[in-house]
């Protein structure tokens, strides 16, 4: 998968010939590959401004602008605006088989009455029977269907959901893999910018997102593990990783992470998520955790940590617990050989799961300084480097 972020090409071509067919092309960008991204992206070019050649591409919050445009081979506008300073067709046909949908998109009165035509001069209008064009939920003074060209589809609400679920260019989701350093990340929310797969073969390779380089940052992001196969009991819930991160300072802003088992993978190095979301049947860490200020909740019986390696380190600091903790709080698991290696704590923490009369025995207290070592921003952040990052 190919992403870019805030990106503005352009092809500064500027004596058009506006006589209908004499209009110079001037491509901005063309796209000949398969899963590729644009996010807050923005095209100029005159006519054919943005080539969308063959593949499947995702264009979120993107901005294109020529003369006219042309795909050969689908488009969906979704929460689009379109405008311009002249009358444009909504889209015009350059293959038999052309596929567009305009969906609660703005339509400005730019727009040809008519809507679309289908480009005889250079095709021949074979059979428009063939041709996929259609409006769906479409407001502002362009929007009026009445002078529509007759053979624009009306579709169907099954045809429409198709059309605009991110399945229509993602089926089966894609791996992400970040392994080149200083790289930077921004989405439009956890609720819009989502990078998901599904799967559960093991813990490494169920992996939706990994970090491999150091000095990576990612804001407003969700990363998703969707596999939904789940059962229920502990020791035959599948992995199904949302994120691994194998790399040295590495930061999450705003970021949510949802999976089923061993969800987020923290792996290697020192990393902080701030204001972040964890969801999964439970987790487990190999390094060192510490939740602060967080809240606990879900959906069933969970444990606040299970050790992998017998030197897991875990602290739960002024974070609300809900009932769904189990009241021995944590669980051994392969560190049971030495639990007095693990440390697992809870300090200043509320909620109905935080009664701490039940824990197992070898929960640890921690002395004031202890908890000052852990829940200071200089356990992960010494050398400063995470406000040397943007």
């Amino acid at each position: 998968m190919i992403n870019y972020l805030h990106c503005h090409p352009q092809n500064n071509y500027n004596n058009p010939v506006m006589d209908g067919n004499l209009i110079k092309q001037a491509v901005a960008v063309r796209v000949r590959a398969d899963k590729v991204a644009f996010y807050n992206c923005s095209f100029f070019g005159m006519q054919d401004t943005l080539w969308d050649d063959s593949g499947r591409h995702l264009y979120q919050s993107c901005y294109i602008r020529g003369n006219n445009w042309n795909d050969p081979n689908g488009f969906v506008f979704k929460s689009c605006t379109m405008s311009r300073n002249w009358q444009v067709y909504l889209g015009r046909a350059w293959r038999p088989y052309a596929r567009v949908l305009f969906y609660n998109t703005f339509l400005s009165d730019n727009v040809v009455p008519q809507g679309r035509v289908a480009w005889v001069t250079w095709n021949g209008e074979a059979n428009v029977s063939n041709l996929l064009s259609a409006e769906s939920g479409c407001y502002g003074p362009g929007s009026t269907t009445a002078k529509q060209v007759p053979w624009e589809k009306i579709l169907s609400a099954e045809e429409v959901n198709t059309l605009t679920s991110r399945s229509f260019i993602d089926e089966e989701g894609e791996q992400v893999v970040v392994d080149r350093s200083y790289i930077y990340i921004q989405g439009e929310g956890q609720k819009h910018t989502v990078i998901d797969y599904s799967n559960s073969t093991n813990t490494l390779a169920s992996c939706t997102f990994a970090v491999t380089a150091d000095n990576f940052v990612a804001k407003n992001i969700a990363f998703k593990n969707n596999h939904d196969r789940i059962v229920m009991e502990i020791d035959m819930t599948k992995q199904a990783v949302a994120a691994r991160v194998s790399a040295d300072k590495v930061a999450f802003y705003n970021c949510s992470f949802i999976g089923v088992q061993d969800t987020l993978w923290d792996d290697t190095g020192r990393h902080l998520y701030q204001s972040c979301y964890i969801q999964g049947n439970n987790w487990n860490e190999p390094n060192g955790f510490v939740f602060m200020g967080c809240n606990v909740s879900g959906h069933g019986n969970v444990y606040l940590g299970r050790a992998w390696r017998p030197y897991a380190r875990v602290l739960f600091y002024k974070s609300c617990l809900s009932d769904d903790v189990i009241p021995k709080g944590w669980e051994a698991w392969a560190g049971s050989s030495n639990v007095s290696n693990l440390i697992f704590a809870e300090s200043d923490c509320s909620g109905p799961g935080s009664d701490t009369s039940k824990r197992v025995p070898w929960e640890k207290k921690l002395s004031a300084e202890e908890l000052n070592t852990l829940t200071s921003r200089s356990f992960i952040d010494a050398e400063g480097w995470i406000e040397e990052q943007p």
